[in-house]
């Protein structure tokens, strides 16, 4: 399966642009950090999810619980 720490931002030396302020180049730099940052931990959760459920079918599936019937 793939590995969850395999997405990192990427560097991008945008500063001193003509016409574009430092402040203008750092939020969408700031956010794209952010959505790199989620999506690492995104597949890091979904990959938790998916060998838990691959085990519990390969266990022979969920326990019913019959005290909650």
């Amino acid at each position: 399966m793939k590995q969850a720490d395999t997405y990192t931002p990427k560097p991008f030396d945008l500063h001193r642009l003509n016409g574009i302020s430092d402040c203008t180049i750092d939020m969408p730099m700031k956010l794209y950090d952010g959505y790199v940052r989620e999506m690492k931990r995104f597949t890091h959760v979904s990959l938790i999810c998916c060998v838990t459920l691959d085990g519990l079918l390969k266990n022979g599936g969920f326990v019913s619980n019959d005290s909650f019937s």
